[in-house]
């Protein structure tokens, strides 16, 4: 399923080997000589973990944190007090979180 992005940006992807992860959670970041090589994601519909391993790099795509309430009180209190936050499963913020730990 394209989600909205085109089957055309899609086609071109899969002719340039770019390997898309649908539905999935991003576990931990593989990381080898300070540098990100892959990932391990949960397949939301299987509970099984994957291992990844990238050639050449990898991009994240992640939701936000807008129905965390303790990462909105932390890192955007005025916000969460003028907007309705999200209960969007997607939303929640592992995957910011993932990111943060591994850089610190």
């Amino acid at each position: 399923m394209a989600n909205g992005l085109g089957e055309w940006l899609l086609d071109k992807l899969k002719e340039l080997g770019v390997d898309i992860s649908w539905q999935t959670k991003l576990q931990h970041l593989i990381v080898k000589d300070g540098r990100v090589v892959g990932v391990q994601l949960e397949d939301l519909l299987t509970t099984k973990v994957n291992q990844i391993m990238a050639n050449k790099g990898v991009i994240l795509c992640t939701g936000g944190y807008g129905a965390n309430k303790a990462l909105m009180q932390k890192w955007n209190p005025t916000l969460l007090k003028s907007v309705v936050y999200s209960d969007s499963q997607r939303d929640d913020g592992s995957g910011i979180m993932i990111l943060v730990i591994t850089i610190l």
